[in-house]
């Protein structure tokens, strides 16, 4: 009996190549639905992460305070008995806030950076950095000026903090309570909405205080220095206290914005607080030129206001070799002198100098300033290793008006 043949017009290898491809496509959508699912699943479990992580911190934030506050009820009888709160908050020691402070605008120090307040143990007069109170969370309050000593009570503290006024904006928003790190926390975030000419001194204190109320008869609280708080339009015309190299010159005391003085300033290319600097120090009569009808007075209230402007780290250095000997001087990029380095010797900042030194200096520093072509930037990396470049490399400082420099690859160059 003759056998059937298969139907399938090419044979079996047809059959063969379809199942193949079936097998493919099966399996590309495997894989693709598998991607999905594990993705879906990546998702899902990414928002529990999430609600599990704040459910954690919330758990973990009420443990904190709960310990907080066994901590200190344990050493409560102590305190009490001593007559004085054991631990205080602190604003950073150096930093203050300035003199006027600009409603809408983020509170900053005068170096217009975050003040940072502290957590001081007074028993041992160290910083606290370790344990439940290193965590304390802390509450930015608005206080009168008037504290009569630096030892008040929690009660007349209380009695300090001013309210909003009525009909306006709350007195200050941002961020009023956080969390010391460490023992130690920073103003981020605040900002006044209202001024300070409607109390009695025209000033404020920005005050902090712990947060929780049982934690207050142990902590005492810290104070700013006083300051005003203006209206935001008045800024635009506002003196800097201190200025910046790059601020402008009309910020400077007693020079008008679009005033004569300022007008005469811009028409000969001083602009701002680096450039009058400059020509002070390099040519004072024409400074003073410039300035006509400006008394004495006001004009040494000029250069003592830019002379308070902070360097931007730009150095310069400048060797010279007159008769009253050799030295290296550095210069600010406001082209005040930070320091010298006499005959190879230790760098010294100008304070450190005697009177002979100083009276030296004066006269090299006038012969630098006539050879400026010859000053070169010392670059901010090697500035240290600048202090002492003689000793340990085989070059000759003598030469007249000439200028040492340090490189990228760390050695010096002639110019």
């Amino acid at each position: 009996m003759a056998h059937k043949r298969p139907f399938c017009g090419g044979g079996g290898d047809e059959s063969a190549d379809s199942d193949k491809r079936l097998n493919v496509y099966s399996n590309r959508f495997y894989r693709t639905f598998k991607c999905v699912k594990i993705e879906r699943n990546l998702l899902e479990s990414a928002s529990f992460a999430a609600e599990t992580e704040s459910k954690f911190r919330k758990i973990v934030r009420e443990a904190a305070d709960q310990s907080v506050e066994s901590f200190l009820s344990s050493h409560h009888g102590q305190v009490e008995s001593s007559g004085s709160r054991r631990y205080r908050l602190q604003f950073k020691t150096g930093t203050k806030l300035p003199e006027s402070i600009f409603t809408d605008n983020k509170v900053m120090s005068e170096g217009n950076s975050a003040m940072e307040v502290f957590l001081q143990d007074t028993y041992s007069n160290q910083k606290v950095t370790t344990g439940p109170l290193s965590s304390l969370k802390v509450k930015f309050v608005v206080v009168h000026c008037d504290f009569k000593s630096k030892d008040w009570t929690l009660n007349e503290f209380n009695s300090k903090i001013v309210k909003n006024r009525e009909g306006k904006r709350p007195l200050i928003t941002g961020e009023l309570v956080v969390s010391l790190q460490g023992g130690v926390a920073a103003i981020l975030d605040i900002k006044f909405n209202d001024n300070s000419s409607w109390c009695r001194s025209k000033k404020f204190r920005l005050g902090v205080q712990p947060l929780l109320d049982s934690l207050k008869t142990s902590i005492h609280e810290a104070i700013s220095n006083p300051f005003q708080v203006k209206d935001h339009r008045g800024e635009s015309y506002r003196k800097l206290y201190p200025p910046y190299l790059d601020a402008e010159v009309w910020r400077l005391d007693h020079i008008a914005k679009d005033g004569p003085h300022h007008k005469s300033l811009m028409d000969f290319g001083v602009s701002n607080v680096r450039d009058l600097l400059k020509l002070y120090l390099t040519d004072k009569q024409e400074l003073i030129k410039l300035l006509s009808g400006c008394s004495n007075k006001k004009l040494d209230s000029i250069i003592e206001h830019a002379m308070k402007c902070p360097s931007d780290g730009k150095k310069y250095m400048y060797n010279s070799r007159l008769s009253q000997g050799t030295a290296v001087l550095y210069f600010d990029s406001g082209y005040r002198i930070v320091g010298v380095e006499f005959d190879r010797h230790s760098y010294l900042s100008m304070d450190k100098l005697s009177k002979n030194q100083k009276e030296r200096v004066e006269s090299m520093k006038q012969d630098a300033y006539k050879n400026r072509q010859h000053w070169n930037v010392v670059a901010e990396t090697s500035y240290d290793q600048a202090l002492t470049p003689y000793q340990d490399f085989d070059i000759d400082p003598t030469e007249v008006g000439c200028c040492y420099w340090m490189n990228e690859s760390g050695s010096w160059a002639y110019l």
